[in-house]
């Protein structure tokens, strides 16, 4: 009987060792191959975020080298459009020796001193003009924070306020050469008063 007892338990334990040691293997199995999904998620989740960052990284460089360009197109439409004053006004005073030489001849000139006053302020109210135009971006906001929507817009306001300053360029120059025009018919009017006289006497 204690044979049969003994042989029972030493096969009950054969039975029961199997299985404890394929659970223990199971177990130690599982646990490496979670860690290593997670692994795996954390690197994948890395690497989204880097190519994310580096393709905003990308587009914000665009972004901010079409800003340079406007900026330095605007920059420039200033440059020349203050240029273009300084030689109006250069003008402006060469008219007005002018004007001075040819009085002193006993011409009457008061309707091209009259022209020279609008074509003065015409000159100043271009001025005026070029100073509102906004350059463009570089005033709005940071480098970091500028997107094309602010460039566009930004832009949108001084292309208006360019368009202006050339308008207002453009009248102080025609006021220029009215003036110039009065003169030449002044002059004129000098030239053949004497002439008229000298026909109206000898009639």
């Amino acid at each position: 009987m204690k044979n049969k007892l003994a042989l029972f338990l030493v096969v009950v334990s054969l039975i029961t060792l199997p299985n404890l040691s394929l659970a223990e293997t199971n177990t130690s199995t599982t646990k490496p191959n979670v860690e290593k999904r997670d692994t795996i998620k954390t690197e994948i989740e890395a690497k989204k975020t880097a190519l994310k960052n580096s393709i905003e990284g990308s587009r914000q460089s665009i972004t901010n080298k079409i800003k340079e360009r406007v900026d330095q197109f605007t920059k420039n439409v200033i440059k020349r459009f203050d240029a273009t004053v300084g030689r109006l006004e250069k003008l402006a005073d060469r008219i007005d020796s002018r004007i001075a030489k040819i009085e002193a001849n006993s011409t009457d000139v008061s309707k091209a001193k009259s022209l020279m006053i609008t074509a003065r302020t015409e000159i100043e109210t271009a001025k005026t003009s070029i100073a509102l135009i906004n350059t463009p971006i570089s005033n709005a906001s940071s480098t970091a924070s500028t997107t094309m929507a602010s460039i566009k817009e930004d832009y949108k306001i001084s292309k208006t306020q360019i368009a202006k300053a050339k308008e207002d360029l453009k009248k102080a120059q025609a006021g220029l050469i009215d003036v110039v025009n009065s003169l030449k018919g002044s002059e004129k009017l000098k030239k053949q008063s004497p002439a008229t006289t000298t026909k109206a006497t000898t009639n």
